[in-house]
């Protein structure tokens, strides 16, 4: 489990710092009336004049002789709200005590949506979890950002159903006597896994990287409830109430 930590902490450091990496330098222009024009430098006129391309896309022509000095300097990605599809990776753990000997599973799930004008977004997401057995969430998520802000807040909801993905843990399995003393002969009753549902609300901050790759971390409680099938059809559920520790990485 530590490694995965660590696994995961090195991708997102990796994919963070290549995102802030890509912003490219802008040119600014110092006049010596006193105006500072940004933009981008399409052609120079050695000793005579610069074109100079601002980000409205609207072309200036300076003379060399209007010019007090010329520097770069990164451009800051605008902060605007995003309208369309995306797609968000998280990586976590379901953190507490529960019946379980896995103290805090693993958990990694994507969900793609769409984001409206109004910092709602709906989406469905699909993932893979391993609790005493391994399982499939899948489910619909909606969340809202409450600013559009580079960071800000946000919370969210998520409900759908788990999917088991391997046979019951041995430790589910039964032994039972036909003799009424102890120790008598047993017999193995065996148990198939049923899934279950799940839940799972919090809230987090989101952190704008670029105008491509944004950074999510989240808090939540996670609830499960999963049923359990005995060969002799007899049925019981084992709920789990746990914490959720998530960091995501949205692109646009």
């Amino acid at each position: 489990m530590k490694k995965s930590i660590i696994f995961i902490c090195m991708l997102v450091c990796s994919i963070a710092y290549n995102g802030f990496a890509q912003k490219r330098k802008a040119d600014v222009v110092y006049l010596k009336n006193g105006s500072v024009v940004r933009g981008s430098i399409e052609k120079t006129e050695p000793g005579k004049k610069i074109h100079l391309r601002t980000k409205d896309h609207s072309l200036w022509v300076f003379s060399t002789a209007e010019i007090d000095s010329i520097t770069k300097e990164l451009k800051q990605p605008l902060i605007k709200p995003h309208i369309g599809y995306f797609n968000l990776s998280e990586f976590g753990v379901l953190a507490g005590s529960s019946d379980n000997e896995q103290k805090a599973p693993f958990s990694f799930v994507n969900i793609n949506g769409y984001q409206f004008a109004n910092r709602i977004a709906l989406g469905a997401g699909v993932g893979i979890e391993f609790l005493e057995e391994a399982y499939m969430p899948v489910f619909a998520d909606v969340r809202y950002v409450l600013s559009a802000k580079k960071i800000a807040p946000f919370c969210f909801a998520q409900g759908g159903y788990l999917v088991p993905l391997e046979d019951a843990d041995s430790a589910r399995r039964y032994y039972y006597s036909y003799m009424s003393f102890w120790p008598g002969p047993a017999e193995q009753v065996d148990v198939d896994t049923q899934g279950g549902m799940m839940f799972n609300g919090g809230i987090g901050a989101r952190c704008i990287c670029n105008e491509n790759l944004t950074l999510m971390l989240s808090v939540g409680y996670r609830y499960n409830r999963l049923r359990y099938d005995r060969e002799d059809h007899y049925l019981w559920d084992v709920d789990y109430n746990r914490f959720s520790l998530k960091l995501g990485i949205l692109f646009k």
